[in-house]
């Protein structure tokens, strides 16, 4: 009672988180191993923070179709399955949010955090270690969209889906939008 300070909580990734947001707790939700490994090449670099029930090792099966499609050269396959497996207005939130937050932490080898829900059969993503204003690199503020995650960077490689986020974003900060 006499040490005033402030304290900061971190809520884990675990059966209670996810059924406390409202999301099945019977899935996984995956993030790296650690840092500065190519996270986005090989499922090697993922661990899983919530477990199946229903099975008792980790199922990386979604997450290894997911890499396998980034790491595709076929441009137009990549276009037509991308947001079979990635939830788009997730997927457009979690960019935006890193946008008006100034960072670009959630690069090629840190801070991803992916749902995989069951009932879409599609990932989603939560801000993770965002770390806002305060990039690895400061940001040119001529651009955007620099930075060095190989899944916003392939999928904004897309006039449409580009176009499409842009959109959502100036919605967004004209406070017509979703926030």
């Amino acid at each position: 009672g006499r040490n005033p300070a402030v304290y900061w909580e971190v809520e884990q990734f675990s059966k209670e988180f996810a059924e406390k947001v409202g999301l099945s707790s019977d899935t996984h939700i995956y993030g790296e191993v650690g840092i500065l490994q190519p996270i986005y090449r090989d499922i090697k670099y993922w661990q899983t923070y919530l477990q199946k029930t229903t099975h008792t090792d980790d199922d990386y099966g979604p997450l290894a179709v997911l890499i396998d499609l980034i790491n595709n050269p076929d441009g137009a396959l990549f276009q037509r399955q991308i947001f079979s497996l990635v939830d788009k207005e997730s997927f457009y939130a979690w960019n935006i949010h890193a946008l008006l937050s100034a960072t670009n932490r959630m690069d090629w080898a840190q801070n991803i955090r992916l749902y995989w829900n069951p009932a879409l059969g599609k990932f989603q993503f939560f801000p993770w270690d965002t770390g806002v204003g305060s990039g690895w690199i400061e940001p040119d503020p001529l651009v955007i969209d620099q930075g060095s995650n190989p899944l916003i960077n392939r999928v904004l490689s897309y006039p449409e889906f580009l176009s499409e986020r842009n959109l959502r974003l100036w919605e967004d900060v004209n406070n017509r939008g979703r926030m």
